[in-house]
């Protein structure tokens, strides 16, 4: 018995993603030779357990006279991974009226192998957060996690495209990406979004991927926190922090729950460890300007940040900075308090600048290097050579340079004490 129908698939699957939709084109045509109209009831497998096709919005009453073609797209979804072919695939056909001598047909697609396989899109879950910004970026943080059950050889992730990421790795290699790896690096991103790509082999078929996502705003992730209000109540926790300088070194020791750095740009360590067995992500935020802070690893409760110390005072300076420890059922906030102590070698800089400008202007030139040692120093190096013209008692102004210093070590000593309470 001939078919109503011949269907052609052109663009037939080689492998398809489980638990995905993925589309299907079908060719139908009534040959020429045939007598009478049928028409497209629908189309089905099978095997509905294991196969579900969205025929909800494809047309009830296409007819075909003899001659006559038309393309159909549907929708189809495996529930499991494994072995299947087309032919399993059938279009419902039935005749218009008696003319067509034959009764209702299930016309089977042309026979065709292909593979269901594990949807690497769905096992391996890929998350932004927002770092912070610079002038031709955003810096984030990406966190690849494999959320499946499928070992995926030779994995490979990609970020792009190239024009849009400004710094950092743009291509990964795992020989073995397994169920539960994660795995976090930083991207600095011009533009709204990034491209990322993912492939894997399993089970001899080759896997790809792709998804776009977009770049987290400044309110997704707040670098600063308001202090408390009592429209916003939150609870408090109290946790270990450990600082070590990032160089090497002696832990930091915290004095009165106070912990002293010193600035210039100097990187530490910090170790904040929960006290919640249930937290699940900590989040130190910056204090613009003053403090940077990156991200590091985290191992069950506790998480590691690269703390930058930008400001660098003339004298002891406190600064406050928030962490979220983040629970399942609540976000807990807790505080570091840092104390910025000034560098031995910016003292000497502004004792030298200010017993330089003594000498070559007088007393009055002593008070406004103080207040802005920095312009002062620049008018010293351009003014330096009428050093050399001093003589006598006018030198020996310059031994105010210890003085100077000995006295802001002094003035910092007292005020230290009233600023950390």
């Amino acid at each position: 018995m001939q078919p109503h129908v011949t269907i052609d698939v052109p663009d037939r699957w080689e492998s398809v993603p489980v638990g995905e939709v993925v589309s299907l084109r079908l060719l139908i045509e009534r040959p020429a030779d045939r007598v009478g109209t049928v028409r497209i009831r629908g189309v089905r497998h099978r095997d509905e357990s294991v196969v579900s096709l969205n025929t909800d919005l494809l047309p009830r009453d296409v007819t075909l006279s003899p001659g006559d073609r038309f393309a159909l797209s549907v929708g189809v979804r495996f529930a499991t991974p494994g072995s299947h072919n087309l032919s399993r695939m059938l279009v419902q056909v039935d005749p218009v009226d008696d003319s067509t001598g034959v009764g209702n047909q299930l016309v089977p697609l042309p026979a065709h192998p292909f593979q269901v396989v594990p949807s690497i899109e769905r096992e391996v879950a890929i998350t932004l957060a927002r770092i912070c910004r610079y002038d031709d970026g955003v810096k984030v943080e990406v966190t690849v996690h494999h959320t499946g059950a499928t070992d995926w050889q030779a994995f490979e992730l990609s970020a792009g495209p190239e024009q849009r990421v400004r710094s950092g790795v743009t291509r990964h290699h795992k020989p073995v990406l397994r169920p539960g790896d994660r795995t976090t690096f930083e991207l600095i991103v011009g533009g709204e979004s990034v491209e990322f790509g993912t492939s894997g082999t399993t089970g001899g078929v080759r896997v790809d991927g792709r998804r776009t996502l977009a770049i987290p705003g400044a309110d997704d992730r707040a670098v600063e926190y308001a202090p408390f209000t009592f429209l916003e109540p939150r609870s408090l926790t109290t946790d270990r922090i450990d600082i070590v300088p990032e160089a090497g070194g002696a832990m930091v020791v915290p004095v009165g729950g106070v912990f002293p750095v010193f600035g210039a740009k100097a990187r530490y360590l910090v170790k904040i460890h929960s006290s919640d067995s249930r937290a699940q992500e900590i989040e130190l935020f910056e204090a613009p300007g003053q403090v940077e802070v990156e991200k590091r690893k985290q191992e069950r409760t506790t998480r590691e940040f690269l703390v930058t110390v930008v400001e660098n005072p003339v004298l002891t300076q406190p600064i406050r900075m928030y962490y979220d420890v983040n629970l399942p059922d609540q976000t807990l906030r807790g505080e570091l308090h840092l104390s910025i102590r000034p560098t031995s070698a910016k003292l000497w800089t502004i004792a030298l600048t200010a017993g330089a400008a003594v000498t070559l202007k007088g007393a009055t030139a002593f008070v406004p290097a103080l207040l802005n040692p920095d312009s002062a120093f620049d008018e010293v190096m351009t003014e330096g050579w009428a050093l050399l013209n001093k003589r006598g008692l006018d030198l020996l102004q310059l031994a105010s340079i210890f003085f100077i210093r000995g006295g802001l070590w002094a003035v910092d000593r007292i005020w230290r004490p009233i600023q950390e309470g």
